[in-house]
């Protein structure tokens, strides 16, 4: 129950200001920064996101969505260095870590996701495994428009009216054309953007550390809903598999391959009247359709990354022979034999440790590179002891320079570790799929069991100190000119 209110993941707000006495919240602000708490920063507005996402379980005011989530502040602008906006994002990536997510519902993803800045920042966040929730603004604008850097890996949301058919609100900002996985001002969700309660804006003179409202709106409001679902989804995957989800995962299965409206008729966007010289009028012709706030026509479930639940179908199900992993040489930093199960950026990392002749991860343990390497074993089975040949398929790089990367299997004639394959390892291309192929394969694979155990050896060229060594995807399947090949890209 827990899990799935966001126990063991961090949430964090980047905006000006929050009032930090609130008593229905419970927000670590970050270290070294003190706040302006003016008007002009509206404490209220950064409030009212902390209490939608995680106003605390208890006898008083509001319960978010991920209460049991741990929140953190970062402002845009404090008295030591006065605006920050760059440095706000960073230091929030920095003290986060993969599975936690960011809500920003302080400008249009056209400012965030088209500044090279703040787009190379949140692309820097995503790549680190954090999911960065942008609010998609209030202007009744077509962010298809607007520019694109690319896709930053956020997550945009408009807003839309309560209950069915979660029709657009009129002011919400939409996307008309482009590339769904691709560019980056997508409006790929909806939430509430209206009528919602949660701490913040209490009625003149009050406590503001005892305000609370029903009237929160906009895409602001809408924002930290889908930031605390997320953190709900990775505090479940965390209970269910033991690590977190991708962001392009978590961002899947929140847009669930339709955004909002799904209307037998719908290729035309905006979808509501005009005014002359811009601005949108409310959404009140039923003969009209409802207001739409997404791509048209939609793409298909299947062409979205991904698929639409984040239990049943999280992206693990592409190594469906790999059954464990154990690592042999390195210090594990992130991930279990899930991470290796899909090519979805969700990196198993470990870093190295000194192998020699005599001693784990050298030639008498199975590896022939000495030195600084990481080692890891992956055991497996085959439908059938009678292959002649299997295919592995890998995706890794390392963070230093370039590397090797050695292939080992376990010979069950022999009784010993062979190497089957080699590679070279950059991080200039690291999704590059290699695939070996290895021949006679019925003396690697166990009579009695089906089993089948492969080990994968890294070594950083050149460098003298710790490496690490990232693996996305490592698959085992009949050689690629048999019948039966196993799920895979």
């Amino acid at each position: 129950r827990y899990n799935a209110r966001g126990r063991g993941i961090n949430v964090a707000v980047i905006e000006w200001a929050f009032h930090q006495g609130h008593e229905d919240l419970n927000v670590i602000s970050e270290p070294g920064q003190t706040l302006l708490v003016i008007p002009e920063n509206v404490p209220d507005h950064a409030t009212a996101c902390f209490g939608i996402m995680n106003g605390q379980e208890n006898s008083i005011g509001v319960t978010g969505i991920a209460p049991e989530a741990q929140a953190y502040f970062f402002p845009l602008i404090s008295v030591e260095e006065g605006p920050r906006t760059e440095a706000a994002f960073l230091s929030a990536y920095e003290t986060l870590s993969a599975g936690d997510v960011v809500s920003c519902s302080f400008g249009p993803p056209g400012d965030l996701n088209n500044a090279m800045g703040t787009w190379t920042l949140m692309r820097m966040g995503s790549d680190l495994g954090i999911t960065t929730c942008l609010s998609a603004g209030n202007d009744c604008t077509n962010l298809s428009q607007v520019g694109n850097l690319g896709d930053s890996g956020a997550v945009v949301v408009g807003a839309g009216d309560p209950g069915y058919p979660w029709c657009r609100r009129s002011f919400s900002n939409y996307y008309q054309d482009g590339d769904f996985n691709e560019d980056s001002n997508v409006v790929h969700c909806q939430a509430w953007g209206v009528a919602v309660q949660t701490c913040g804006y209490g009625a003149p003179g009050t406590d503001p550390n005892r305000s609370y409202t029903s009237g929160f709106s906009g895409t602001s409001a809408a924002a930290p809903q889908i930031a605390g679902l997320a953190a709900c989804l990775q505090g479940l995957a965390k209970q269910f598999f033991g690590i977190h989800l991708g962001p392009s995962a978590i961002r899947a299965a929140l847009s669930t391959g339709f955004t909002q409206c799904q209307i037998p008729d719908a290729d035309e966007l905006p979808g509501f009247p005009v005014l002359p010289g811009g601005g949108c009028l409310p959404d009140t012709d039923p003969d009209a359709g409802p207001n739409k706030i997404g791509i048209y026509p939609r793409p298909a479930r299947g062409e979205i990354t991904s698929g639409n639940s984040v239990i049943n179908n999280p992206g693990f199900g592409q190594s469906p022979l790999i059954n464990d992993l154990i690592i042999i040489t390195g210090e594990l930093i992130q991930g279990n034999v899930f991470s290796i199960k899909g090519p979805d950026g969700n990196y198993l990392i470990i870093e190295s440790r000194h192998a020699n002749a005599n001693g784990v991860g050298g030639p008498n343990d199975g590896g022939i590179v000495t030195g600084q390497t990481t080692m890891f074993e992956l055991v497996g089975h085959m439908p059938n002891p009678n292959i002649e040949s299997i295919a592995i398929d890998v995706l890794a790089f390392v963070d230093n320079g370039t590397g090797i990367q050695l292939i080992y299997m376990f010979d069950w004639q022999l009784n010993r570790w062979l190497a089957v394959g080699v590679q070279f390892l950059g991080v200039d291309d690291p999704e590059v799929i290699v695939v070996f192929e290895i021949e006679n394969a019925s003396r690697f694979i166990r009579n009695s069991d089906n089993e089948i155990r492969l080990r994968l050896q890294t070594v950083a060229l050149g460098v003298g100190g710790l490496h690490r060594s990232f693996t996305d995807w490592v698959n085992i399947r009949r050689g690629l000119g048999d019948a039966f090949i196993s799920s895979g890209p």
